[in-house]
């Protein structure tokens, strides 16, 4: 993603209200689910590059933010198995995982003019499953 911000940056700069929405995970925050290292760790960077581009891009006319979704129902949360699947359903507190339909809403609110003032934050969309 950094590298595709870069390219971007003229362009947003030259706005009048440039977004950058990055997509992270709950994974980021919590290690992720199964033995999956990588997975997390890149998803923590994302969320390190969210915050550092907003600072400095703070006194410019664009913002930076990423979206947490936690466990979303589809293939690739099968791709864990059975046993990580159940798992992590029955630890979810609204008993079921988003559906990428989902994500939409908050995706547009962020790109929104009403989101102007909005930088810097990674805003969970998880149902609860990790709150901090």
């Amino acid at each position: 993603p950094y590298f595709c911000i870069q390219g971007a940056m003229p362009a947003l700069m030259d706005s009048p209200s440039g977004r950058i929405i990055l997509f992270g995970s709950g994974a980021g925050k919590s290690g992720g689910l199964g033995p999956n290292l990588t997975y997390g760790a890149s998803k923590g960077g994302i969320l390190a590059m969210t915050f550092n581009l907003a600072r400095e891009l703070a006194k410019t006319k664009v913002t930076v933010n990423c979206l947490v979704p936690g466990p979303i129902d589809g293939p690739l949360m099968r791709e864990f198995g059975p046993d990580v699947y159940n798992k992590a359903l029955a630890k979810h507190p609204m008993g079921r995982f988003a559906m990428a339909s989902e994500l939409v809403p908050p995706t547009l609110f962020l790109a929104s003019e009403e989101a102007a003032h909005i930088t810097g934050e990674a805003l969970d969309v998880n149902g609860g499953y990790f709150t901090d």
